[in-house]
């Protein structure tokens, strides 16, 4: 299968999963939306939201307690504060009680489906919707703001310096909001969509574009400080560990790139393409594929093992306190967990 063939598969996949959406029947097309803070995980999936005990894969509580078909997730849940903050498929947003799994409130104004994470800075969750609007809230869910000069949706999670929200568009754009009063202050037009978050490090926006490349911009006066031209799509947020940025792209091929000059170290062929971030360990980087493999590969380039699942993986993994965590689309198992040695420590199926 050719690299345009897969790409086509990713398309139409991306497309009945909104279908799905449509029909209230999202189930297998679906993939899950994870995230890890300290010792929970909180993993969002088809008609509920789960936290599970980090150490050993155990439920902690779901939310809804009762399966609700009309309620459907997919952007991964961020905590904030002692709230796990998540959006759904019909355009609530949903705060909820770390501790107890209950509601505490739900945001209605925006008129689309939440598909990115929330963001948080400064007791503000800052929620982008698909109705191409970027939404400030407080800690109660009352609107602070809302930035509405995007002209496409946002898929992708913000990030802030305490300043400015750096916002990522399907319109090509990377915005700069003021974080005080969600006016524009800049943006940079980019050669491609992006559909997930940039990184931010040391006042330089690293961010992928599904015009097969990924950048470097100075926040301070917007200069595109190095332009990487990869082999093919890049669905997923660069990851920048000790002044080199790794990514991976639907070609299959894992890059290291100089995070100063944009110069390549070095490049892995993982065999499969590669639809979400790397992560990254002290033992090395971490990849997980379209064919369900998840490859550990050195600092230096060198593959150092690979384990294979059952299913697909489309998303973004997660690192633990001593785990990889590897969320998993049609798969026997929803959550897989290795240590940084490629042994296996639980895995997770939803109660039924």
């Amino acid at each position: 299968m050719n690299h345009r063939t897969k790409t086509i598969i990713l398309a139409v996949l991306l497309g009945t999963l909104f279908l799905s959406a449509c029909t209230g029947s999202l189930g297998s097309n679906s993939w899950p939306g994870v995230s890890a803070f300290q010792d929970t995980v909180y993993l969002a999936y088809s008609t509920g939201v789960f936290s599970i005990r980090i150490t050993d894969g155990s439920l902690i509580w779901r939310y809804p307690a009762k399966a609700d078909s009309k309620l459907q997730f997919y952007a991964a849940p961020t905590l904030v504060g002692n709230l796990v903050v998540v959006g759904d498929y019909a355009g609530t947003l949903s705060a909820i009680n770390s501790q107890t799994g209950e509601d505490q409130w739900d945001f209605t104004g925006a008129t689309g489906r939440w598909i990115a994470s929330v963001g948080d800075v400064n007791d503000t969750i800052m929620a982008p919707s698909a109705d191409n609007n970027l939404y400030a809230l407080d800690l109660q869910g009352n609107l602070k703001w809302k930035f509405d000069q995007s002209t496409q949706a946002l898929w992708a999670q913000p990030v802030s310096d305490g300043t400015n929200v750096y916002q990522a568009s399907m319109d090509h754009n990377l915005y700069a909001i003021d974080l005080k009063n969600g006016t524009e202050v800049w943006k940079v037009e980019l050669k491609g969509a992006m559909v997930y978050s940039p990184t931010l490090l040391d006042g330089i926006l690293y961010a992928a574009t599904l015009a097969d490349d990924v950048v470097a911009i100075r926040v301070s006066d917007q200069q595109i400080l190095w332009d990487y031209p990869t082999n093919g799509e890049v669905w997923g947020t660069p990851v920048v560990d000790q002044n080199v940025v790794y990514f991976g792209d639907l070609s299959g091929t894992v890059f290291a790139v100089d995070a100063q000059t944009g110069n390549m170290k070095w490049t892995v062929d993982a065999g499969s393409p590669i639809a979400g971030s790397l992560a990254v360990t002290p033992s090395g980087v971490v990849a997980a594929t379209e064919s369900g493999d998840v490859i550990m590969v050195s600092f230096e380039g060198a593959k150092q093992w690979t384990r294979n699942i059952s299913g697909t993986v489309y998303g973004n993994m997660v690192v633990g306190q001593n785990q990889i965590i590897v969320a998993i689309t049609g798969g026997d198992n929803l959550l897989t967990a290795y240590d940084f040695q490629g042994n296996l420590i639980w895995n997770f199926v939803p109660p039924k």
